[in-house]
């Protein structure tokens, strides 16, 4: 009986997961906010290309 509330939990985590999933489409990805990467972002930005930077804790 145990394994099958955890079998139910497991699903239903899975399903959690993938609804929050989301497409992104950007020409130039930057990972890391730190100051090459915000210049990076910067410079990218000024010659028009959608940018995305990532960070950590984002």
């Amino acid at each position: 009986m145990i394994k099958h509330f955890i079998l139910i939990g497991l699903f239903f985590l899975l399903l959690f997961f993938q609804l929050k999933t989301e497409k992104t489409e950007v020409d130039v990805l930057i990972v890391g906010g730190g100051t090459s990467g915000i210049s990076a972002g910067i410079s990218s930005a000024r010659l028009g290309v959608s940018t995305l930077i990532l960070e950590e804790y984002s």
